[in-house]
Parts: structure tokens; C-alpha cells; sequence
């Protein structure tokens, strides 16, 4: 196992690489601080897995210099390992461990101009069944509309009945899910029996 020294790195300190491929924690100031660290790298690729509010933020607008976005056709689920806690300091089911708390994706950077052409290339070559639905997106204009922050302005806003259509009702398995936080029912702290 290995340790970023995300933004208190130095040429010293940081080990020999050709690409960053990490999902960091999301929590204080830790994507802003990687950011500044990929950016450091010079010509150094990176992929982030990261919530899709990050190229709404200030701190994203200086790192995004030629940044491309793989987004994937269907929400990312998240697990958490066996034996981790909930807010309440209960241990996790297994049912309760997948969560998918925000839209992810791929943030692409560090590219070298002709890297990132011959990357757009290859990628417009590919058809969709290919490339596993995923889409390239070139800038922030080009995100589809489905993984947008909700605070974009390039985001359509869908009307309430859209929204509630739109909304998973059940597990792959049948499993109803709360209407207010789309958990498992009987899992959540809206329906968990008493």
C-alpha cells in the first residue's frame, strides 16, 4: 500500500510514476489538494474518481487546463468493507454497505497536447458497444446531461412527475427502497422497524 502526499509532496518525497489512478476521500480539503499535486506532476497523467459537483467548484477551474471527462452510462455503487459503521456507530449489513451518495466520474488531466489528441482519436473511432457506453467528453460542455452537478445552468431542470418517474422504486432483486433517502427499506432511518 502506498500514500499520496497530496500538496505536502516534493520531487523527494513522491515516488516514481507514470499515471495517477486513484478515488480519494472526498471529505475537507483533500480533492483540492490532490489537484494542486496532479498539476505538479508536469505531463504526468491522472484519472480522479470524482463527484460531479468537483467542475463546479473554484479550485477545479485551475487544474481543468485541456481536462477531458469519461463518464460512465450508469451511476457509480459504492461499497463499504465488511465491519465499517454508520452514522449511529452500528455496524453495516451487507445490504447497507452499497450506497451511491452522488454521481461520479472520471476526470482526465496531466495530458500532453498530442496525448490528449491521439486519445480523442482513438476514442471517436470506437463505437459505443466498444467503448461500454461510457462517453468522452471533451469539456465541460459536452458532459451528458444525466451526470451534471444540479446546480450546472446547462442542466435541464425536470419537472417534479419527471423526477419522480426517473426515480429507482426497487432493487435489482425486487427490493423496495425508501422513497426519501432510495435505501433499502428497513435499512434506513425512515423505515428501520423501531
Amino acid at each position: 500500500s502506498s500514500r499520496c502526499r497530496c500538496g505536502g509532496g516534493s520531487e523527494r518525497t513522491t515516488p516514481a510514476h507514470d499515471v495517477v489512478v486513484t478515488n480519494p476521500p472526498y471529505s475537507i480539503d483533500h480533492v483540492p489538494r490532490l489537484l494542486r499535486w496532479c498539476r505538479g506532476t508536469k505531463e504526468r497523467p491522472w484519472f480522479l474518481l470524482l463527484p460531479n459537483y468537483v467542475y463546479m467548484k473554484d479550485y477545479w477551474t485551475t487544474a481543468s487546463e485541456g481536462a477531458l471527462f469519461l463518464v460512465p452510462p450508469d451511476r457509480y455503487v459504492y461499497e463499504s468493507p465488511p465491519g465499517t459503521l454508520d452514522a449511529a456507530g452500528r455496524r453495516r449489513s451487507s445490504g447497507e454497505r452499497k450506497t451511491a451518495p452522488f454521481v461520479s466520474f472520471w476526470y482526465i488531466g496531466g495530458l500532453s497536447p498530442g496525448l490528449r489528441a491521439a486519445l480523442l482519436d482513438e476514442w471517436r473511432g470506437k463505437g459505443a458497444g466498444e467503448a461500454g457506453g461510457c462517453v468522452l467528453c471533451a469539456g465541460v460542455k459536452q458532459i451528458p446531461d444525466k451526470a451534471r452537478d444540479s446546480f450546472d445552468p446547462l442542466r435541464p431542470r425536470l419537472s417534479k412527475h419527471m423526477r419522480s418517474q426517473m426515480k429507482k422504486k426497487t432493487t435489482a432483486d425486487g427490493r423496495p427502497l425508501c422513497r426519501q433517502c432510495g435505501q433499502v427499506v428497513g435499512n434506513c432511518k425512515h423505515t428501520r422497524p423501531s
